[in-house]
């Protein structure tokens, strides 16, 4: 003889088949209308940005032969490949402040990390199809340059001014 009460005897019902289908659809039907809600809204853009690595402020200058360089401008990537690139116009005194594009804005700074940084400069001549390059073509592009800047989370530390020779 058993000590059973009569609610263990009883076989317990599960819930229907349907139930047991249409909750997780549910579910997923209103997280995709929440998340379609937020992309009308603009909450993408607004959650990219909170979610992008954190840009600092950076500046420099670049001097060449003794003089600024003055037309043109920098670019750098960090040195891991990850991320895009920052730019920075250069001004009358050589200067430059790098801004990172982010969904189509340019937003001040650059991303932390070691970068390789480019000077794209040169000069045209009237009837010149291409600019005579300014500095020595070593310091051109982000594949060949040899200088690298670390950007640091403290802004202070974040000014790099370069001397460029022709050796």
């Amino acid at each position: 003889m058993t000590s059973e009460t009569p609610e263990e005897a009883v076989p317990k019902k599960h819930a229907p088949q349907w139930k047991r289908i249409l909750l997780p659809v549910v579910v997923v039907v209103g997280l995709f209308g929440i998340g379609a809600a937020g992309w009308a809204l603009g909450w993408d853009a607004a959650i990219g940005r909170l979610l992008q690595p954190k840009l600092v402020p950076v500046t420099g200058q670049i001097i060449y032969d003794g003089e600024p360089v003055t037309e043109g401008y920098v670019t750098t990537r960090l040195t891991n490949g990850k991320l895009g690139v920052s730019l920075g116009p250069l001004d009358d005194q050589g200067k430059f402040r790098l801004g990172t594009n982010i969904n189509g804005d340019r937003l001040d700074g650059a991303y932390l990390g070691e970068h390789k940084l480019a000077v794209v400069s040169g000069r045209s001549a009237p009837g010149q199809f291409a600019p005579t390059p300014i500095v020595p073509p070593r310091f051109y592009t982000l594949a060949d340059t040899p200088l690298i800047i670390n950007v640091t989370s403290d802004p202070s530390k974040n000014d790099f001014k370069f001397n460029l020779t022709d050796e």
